[in-house]
C-alpha cells in the first residue's frame, strides 16, 4: 500500500496535535505539515503537496472553505475532508461545493475517518457519489463547483472517540 501524505489544518494546537498523533497510530498515512490559518494551508499544501488534507471549516485570515476552493485549484490531486464542529447544513454544502471530498463532525469522525479516508483516496468523485447512493445528473466540469458539481452527500456518525472529544469544544 502506498504512503498517503496528509496535512493537518486546525487553528486548535491540541486538537492538531491530537489528530497528528492519531494519525501517526495508522502505518498508511503519514503526517508531512500542519496548518493554523486558510493561508498557512495554501502555503504548506504548494510546498509539501499532500495527498490528503484534513481541513477545519472555521480558520482564521481565510476560512476553511475558501481555503478548500484555492487548494483545489492548485493542487487537484490532492484530496479535501473538511473537519467542523458545526453539524450545519450550509457548511457541508458550501464544502463540498468547493471541492472538499468528504465533511466529518469532529465530536463524532474518529469511528468513520479512516474509511473515509479511504473512500476519498481511492474513488473518483462519480464513483462516490454512486457508491454513496446520490443521483448524479452531470459530470462536474471541475472540483470548484463551477458547472454541475455532483459533490457528495453530507456525512456524520453517531459514535465519539476518546482520543479528540475533550479537544473538539471551542
Amino acid at each position: 500500500m502506498n504512503t498517503t501524505r496528509a496535512l493537518v489544518v486546525d487553528d486548535n494546537d491540541r486538537f492538531r496535535w491530537r489528530l497528528g498523533q492519531f494519525l501517526a497510530t495508522m502505518p498508511h498515512i503519514r503526517v508531512v505539515g500542519e496548518a493554523a490559518t486558510g493561508q498557512e494551508a495554501l502555503l504548506s499544501a504548494r510546498e509539501l503537496k499532500p495527498d490528503l488534507v484534513l481541513m477545519d471549516v472555521r480558520l482564521p485570515e481565510m476560512s476553511g472553505v475558501s481555503a478548500t476552493r484555492h487548494l483545489c485549484e492548485a493542487l487537484p490531486q490532492a484530496r479535501v475532508i473538511v473537519l467542523s464542529v458545526y453539524d450545519l447544513q450550509e457548511y457541508r454544502d458550501a464544502a463540498l461545493a468547493r471541492g472538499a471530498s468528504a465533511y466529518l463532525i469532529k465530536k463524532s469522525m474518529i469511528a468513520e475517518l479512516i474509511p473515509t479516508t479511504q473512500r476519498v483516496l481511492q474513488l473518483t468523485q462519480t464513483a462516490c457519489a454512486e457508491l454513496w447512493g446520490q443521483e448524479v445528473t452531470k459530470p462536474a466540469k471541475d472540483r470548484t463547483g463551477a458547472q454541475g458539481e455532483a459533490g457528495f452527500p453530507p456525512v456524520s456518525w453517531p459514535r465519539s472517540s476518546p482520543l479528540l472529544s475533550p479537544c473538539v469544544e471551542r
